[in-house]
């Protein structure tokens, strides 16, 4: 009796040390990776660096997938981006806590370079020589069938949008249903 209670106290602390662990998902080999990256588990830190490219023609390049306490990083000389027709490059539909600190590029070849899409409670930090592209819509952060609520965007890079022929072209994009959104362009930062 005691042996199998023991065994089952080492069960239940092993399943509450896993889900209280955080994930990491590092590229860092200078290369160019097209697997595209799906958060699976809340509290999961993707990396970005040492001049790596992660790029497809796919949608969703990165796609926090609706977890919680994600974080992207993309570090200078580093670069995310979907080609061809396709959007999303990092998607944070539905997420929450999510965090966003790009010193590299990250582009999208149709919309939506970040997606904040019903996410609640999110930052974005353009670091200075970041780049964020879109043909349009850059980055969208725009009530769906969830909320979107306190996002913060601070730039001290360029975020742009390069479609000018479209009236319907946004850089940053925002609808009357999202709330608590703060924008802080600070010097040397362009929108």
């Amino acid at each position: 009796m005691c042996k199998n209670l023991k065994h089952l106290f080492k069960i239940i602390f092993f399943v509450i040390i896993h889900q209280n662990l955080a994930y990491s998902i590092d590229i860092n080999d200078g290369g160019t990776t097209t697997t595209k990256q799906t958060f699976t588990s809340a509290n999961t830190t993707l990396t970005i660096s040492n001049s790596s490219t992660l790029s497809n023609a796919l949608n969703n390049m990165i796609n926090i997938n609706g977890q919680s306490n994600g974080t992207v990083i993309i570090e200078a000389g580093s670069l995310a981006e979907t080609t061809g027709t396709k959007s999303n490059t990092i998607n944070g539909a539905s997420a929450s806590n999510l965090t966003i600190t790009n010193s590299g590029t990250i582009i999208s070849a149709s919309s939506k370079a970040i997606n904040f899409t019903d996410v609640e409670t999110g930052s974005l930090m353009n670091k200075s020589g970041g780049i964020i592209k879109a043909k349009t819509n850059t980055i969208s952060m725009l009530e769906n069938t969830g909320t979107t609520d306190d996002i913060t965007i601070n730039n001290y890079g360029t975020i742009f949008a390069s479609d000018d022929d479209d009236a319907g072209t946004n850089t940053i994009k925002s609808d009357d249903d999202s709330s608590n959104i703060t924008i802080n362009n600070f010097k040397g930062g362009h929108i």
